[in-house]
């Protein structure tokens, strides 16, 4: 369930942004960079751009398509 995601993220070291984005993803079922960046506007593209790859490289998301159709979904 919902909780044992949430529990999941947290073992996983995640940031409130990425948290944020992960349950945008749940409600959405994916999401974009530039999704990710409204929901975090205050935050650098460079920033994002990091969260997001550390999300792959955690296993957590796989990256579908590329450069500006790039879009990220739960693995």
């Amino acid at each position: 369930g919902e909780q044992a995601d949430a529990l999941r993220w947290r073992q996983a070291g995640l940031n409130e942004r990425q948290e944020l984005a992960l349950a945008y993803l749940l409600d959405k079922g994916r999401i974009t960079n530039r999704e990710y960046q409204s929901l975090c506007p205050d935050v650098s593209p460079e920033t994002i751009r990091r969260d997001l790859a550390d999300l792959v490289q955690k296993d957590l998301l796989l990256k579908i398509g590329e450069k500006r159709a790039t879009y990220y979904i739960f693995k």
